[in-house]
């Protein structure tokens, strides 16, 4: 069995109704302890892996809208989602299911009833919200490369131009 996030809530909301040799609460304390744990900063290396990544896939997008393509609405939401997954890990928090990401940004029931870090970033979070709704892909196109781009504010910038990779070489 995985220990996933989702997992040990059920583990720590859980309510013990028979534990003769304890072990349930010590599981419950174990899983309180793994719930805790902050995520690792990202290296460098991965970092920048993450951030071509979200160019390549805002570039994916513009050559969809520009070819006026019927799967652009499929192509623009997955594109939020994996967006929405890379800056979580940025920002060093869970990953949220893709079907609870608006429960999550505008619910505090959500945050409570799972023991969900809140979203710090409100910038993000209202542009977010923003794009997910917009219906008019012009807008939408203009609404994504806004949130990209803020993001990659966040990550320290990003220039395709002369874009190189370093990654330290292991032994």
């Amino acid at each position: 069995m995985e220990l996933t996030p989702s997992f040990m809530v059920q583990i720590i909301t859980g309510k013990i109704l028979f534990d003769n040799t304890g072990i349930l609460n010590e599981l419950k304390i174990e899983a309180v302890h793994w719930l805790n744990n902050e995520y690792d900063e990202l290296n460098k290396t991965v970092l920048e892996m993450k951030k071509y990544s979200l160019w390549d896939s805002l570039d994916n997008l513009k050559d969809c809208f520009e070819q006026k393509r019927v799967d652009f609405p499929f192509v623009y939401f997955n594109s939020l989602g994996i967006l929405f997954s890379e800056y979580c890990q940025f920002l060093r928090l869970e990953s949220i299911p893709y079907n609870q990401v608006h429960s999550y940004l505008v619910d505090p029931a959500y945050i409570k009833k799972y023991l969900k870090s809140v979203f710090l970033d409100s910038i993000f979070k209202e542009m977010f919200l923003k794009t997910l709704q917009e219906a008019d892909k012009q807008k939408m196109m203009e609404t994504y490369e806004d949130l990209v781009n803020h993001v990659f504010n966040q990550m320290g910038g990003f220039k395709i131009d002369g874009w190189k990779i370093k990654s330290p070489v292991e032994e």
